[in-house]
């Protein structure tokens, strides 16, 4: 198993309370929108030159999803950031957005953070360790079926699915369905305990790196949407993050909702 050292750790709780300071101050400043129609902040901007500084200082390399590289696959350590996870809820002056960190060695994360500024509260993992919420040890729940489960699905349409049709399943399964507006949060609920199970359509890693560890370390399963494990280095195939009690099912649920 890679390790980290405790320094990694407490490296990644500094960046974080720092980065959730700028979330907090610029909360209700109107976002702009980049090329590809995604929106950003100032906040944004300055979390991520704070923490490219920050790793940069380390001698180590940073994937973010502000103007950093990440298209290809990088070998030995890299710091994996969203630096603002719910942009528009931010811009909206809705205190929703988190920050979320991972150091990845050759594409497994090893250290994971998501921290929710409004809370003052540290979501966290190190491979090996355990997951835990500030101090506390956190652990997925054991519902072992849909029916009076929550699901955290997306709430916004998605290529690799229809999102639709997953709601229509989950629901007419018995399930409650929630989301939140933020996809790092919505995954973060699994290793809390809350929802037996989240599914993340899309392709930027720098959503599940972090999430990847904290929800093994809290007793979860992590996979792409085909039920494939994979890299977190790298563009990813989407994620279904779950309890490991219903993940196949889920997968399964996935694949209906695609066609295949």
């Amino acid at each position: 198993m890679r390790a980290s050292k405790p320094a990694d750790m407490q490296f990644a709780f500094d960046t974080a309370r720092l980065a959730g300071d700028v979330v907090k101050r610029r909360l209700g400043v109107p976002a702009g929108v980049k090329a590809d129609g995604a929106p950003v902040t100032r906040a944004d901007e300055e979390i991520n030159a704070l923490v490219r500084a920050a790793v940069s200082d380390r001698g180590e390399v940073m994937l973010g999803e502000e103007y950093d590289v990440h298209r290809a696959a990088t070998s030995g350590r890299v710091w994996v950031c969203d630096l603002v996870d719910g942009t528009w809820l931010l811009a909206a002056g809705m205190p929703g957005p988190v920050f979320s960190l991972a150091l990845v060695d050759d594409g497994v994360p090893v250290v994971g953070v998501v921290y929710d500024p409004w809370t003052d509260r540290l979501i966290h993992a190190t491979a090996g360790g355990g997951a835990f919420i500030n101090d506390r040890p956190t652990a997925v729940n054991t519902v072992d079926r849909f029916a009076g489960a929550c699901l955290a699905l997306p709430g916004s349409r998605a290529s690799a699915f229809d999102v639709g049709r997953l709601f229509v399943q989950a629901v007419d399964a018995g399930a409650d369905v929630v989301t939140s507006g933020s996809a790092v949060h919505d995954a973060a609920m699994v290793p809390l305990g809350f929802a037996a199970a989240a599914v993340y359509p899309y392709t930027s890693v720098w959503d599940m790196a972090a999430i990847a560890v904290i929800v093994v370390e809290a007793g979860g399963q992590i996979t792409d949407l085909h039920g494939t494990d994979q890299r977190y280095d790298a563009p990813i195939k989407g994620a279904v993050i779950s309890n490991g009690r219903i993940h196949d099912r889920l997968v399964e649920l996935v694949a209906a909702a695609s066609g295949v």
